[in-house]
């Protein structure tokens, strides 16, 4: 147990006292559910107990430094960008397969992004892209929320790499994890395949002298009442950590017996990640939705659906065991007659303007079939998986609005003063 979650413990332990402090349910709902008492310490400022759980959590992963996040990996990217902004950062080159996180960030700090595209629609591998010669720095994401993988090594630069790894906490059990291929930052979003409560996240430095500096980026984002219920799973994570190993491995080996198991029954999986099985269930003969809808009505709930393909995620501590009903359910599934798969293409949107200048602008509503020729304004992006497909400041050309309509994007922001001859104005 590390030192954070010994204090809540022993404080949670203590015979009945006075709460005299937040939170309002005085530790009736949740007894680790506490704020910065006598002890406890500072997330923003540790010098005591979570300070000793960073340092413990960065042993674990090889980093120079680890900050602990109980609000998710966003407040991490947008460190990671401010304080690239800091030192004079511009201009950043990043994966066109980037979280909304990332075009947030960069509207607010003002930056400007060269986009590096992928081999293939909505995914994370970047093959060789070339990195323009002006940018500063490079943002991948290392595991895409299917379960494609990106080694950054790959791009072959001395530029600094900040990698948004939220969907790839687990590989810290393997040679595979960014911090160990060289990025300079990365964001671990521990609760999507550890066991850690949701919020719980992790931001690793390289170099340890850029911890104080990171620290105060991340307090510009970051709540100033963290939850310690959150950061104390995410202390206890690294419990786990230090002694899973083994454990992690079975789960991995027993999700690949799930996964060959599954592909003989004629269903193909995508990508690679040892946690993530992405079906492709239109070979199969059904939309993602059906696919999903029929294990739902036998008990068992997916990450994510679309038309043609289901997100199960699984973790750490999957076992053998767990992974059988799972396989028995997808039996009971009846194979249909192969659905034509949707071909999506890249898009390369022009750039009409910065994403700061266009998320500051003046914007409309409009339907997404009379935006074309218009400007972005907004971030149009469900969640899951939260990419958006056009940016701030970027044009919708036909090809862009036709992608849209076909995944059920019914209207977008569009900046004003550019006039649709086909619709009137819907203000937003």
């Amino acid at each position: 147990m590390g030192s954070l979650s010994r204090f809540i413990s022993q404080y949670a332990a203590k015979p009945p006292h006075l709460r005299l402090h937040t939170p309002g349910h005085k530790g009736a709902l949740l007894s680790s559910d506490i704020t910065e008492v006598d002890g406890a310490d500072n997330l923003l400022s540790p010098s005591g107990v979570i300070l000793e759980s960073e340092r413990a959590a960065a042993r674990l992963f090889g980093a120079g430094a680890t900050l602990f996040s109980a609000c998710g990996s966003t407040p991490c990217v947008y460190a990671m960008l401010s304080a690239f902004k800091k030192a004079g950062g511009k201009r950043i080159a990043a994966g066109r397969y980037s979280h909304r996180s990332l075009i947030t960030a960069a509207a607010l700090l003002d930056l400007e992004i060269d986009w590096l595209y992928p081999t293939e629609f909505m995914s994370a591998k970047l093959g060789a892209a070339k990195i323009p010669r002006h940018s500063q720095a490079v943002f991948v994401t290392t595991v895409d929320y299917f379960g494609g993988r990106f080694d950054p090594r790959q791009l072959r630069t001395d530029l600094p790499i900040l990698a948004d790894n939220a969907h790839g906490a687990h590989l810290v059990f393997t040679n595979t994890h960014p911090i160990k291929q060289g990025a300079r930052f990365c964001c671990d979003g521990v609760h999507k395949t550890m066991p850690a409560l949701t919020g719980a996240a992790y931001l690793h430095l390289k170099n340890p002298a850029d911890y104080t500096r990171l620290k105060s980026h991340y307090a510009l984002f970051a709540s100033t009442s963290p939850s310690y219920a959150v950061l104390d799973s995410l202390d206890k994570c690294g419990d786990f950590i230090s002694r899973g190993k083994g454990k992690a491995e079975e789960a991995f080996a027993a999700i690949a017996r799930l996964r060959q198991h599954i592909e003989n029954l004629g269903i193909d999986c995508f990508y690679d990640d040892p946690l993530h099985l992405t079906l492709n269930t239109k070979r199969f003969g059904y939309t993602g939705f059906s696919f999903a809808e029929a294990m739902r009505n036998e008990g068992a709930e997916c990450e994510y659906t679309d038309f043609d393909r289901v997100v199960l995620l699984f973790s750490v501590t999957t076992t053998a065991e767990d992974t059988a009903p799972i396989l028995e359910i997808i039996r009971t599934i009846p194979r249909k007659l192969p659905l034509d798969e949707e071909d999506f293409p890249l898009l390369r949107p022009k750039v009409a303007m910065s994403p700061h200048a266009a998320l500051y602008s003046d914007t409309r509503y409009l339907e997404t079939a009379n935006a074309i020729g218009g400007i972005c304004g907004g971030i149009t992006a469900p969640c899951p998986p939260g990419v958006p497909l056009v940016m701030p400041g970027e044009m919708f050309g036909k090809e862009e609005v036709e992608v849209l309509k076909r995944l059920g994007v019914e209207k977008v922001s569009v900046v004003k003063g550019w006039k649709s001859t086909s619709a009137p104005d819907q203000l937003g």
